[in-house]
């Protein structure tokens, strides 16, 4: 972009208000791939604040992550009313624990987004489940192959 302003003797003060890389800088690293930062750096800085015996806590909110749960489940229950018990479960027990607010939050894939671009990496490797639950005693994918392709779906 510089080149072509200095050759087309363009106002390099014009030319420069514009980003020179498709992507900022701050999302990449020097050879233009994206930063990725693991869901548990927040998880072990929040963990240093409960370390302290000192410290004063009250639990407000619970938040619980939908893809986490689902990862976490090891005996995947026959049919889809099955795993929403057992989610549901968990949410209960969590929101008992005695706060006063609970967020249940899952992924969403904006088109065009960074994470929409991760998901489809993911994609390309794996194949595609499409799973169009029609009723309670549809059964699930429990074979744990099956299982995690449809996670990545």
């Amino acid at each position: 972009m510089t080149i072509i302003g200095q050759k087309q003797k363009l106002d390099m003060k014009e030319v420069l208000k514009y980003p020179l890389n498709p992507i900022p800088p701050s999302l990449t690293t020097t050879n233009g791939y994206m930063f990725k930062t693991r869901k548990s750096v927040i998880a072990s800085t929040l963990d240093e604040y409960a370390k302290d015996p000192k410290a004063n806590i009250r639990i407000d909110c619970v938040i619980l992550d939908a893809m986490a749960i689902l990862h976490s489940i090891s005996h995947i229950p026959q049919t889809w009313v099955g795993l929403a018990d057992k989610i549901f479960n968990k949410v209960i027990k969590s929101y008992l624990s005695g706060s006063k607010r609970l967020d249940f939050v899952a992924d969403v894939y904006k088109p065009n987004s960074i994470k929409d671009g991760e998901r489809s990496k993911c994609l390309s490797d794996s194949g595609l489940i499409h799973v169009k639950i029609s009723g309670k005693d549809q059964k699930t994918p429990t074979n744990m192959q099956s299982w995690n392709i449809f996670l990545t779906t």
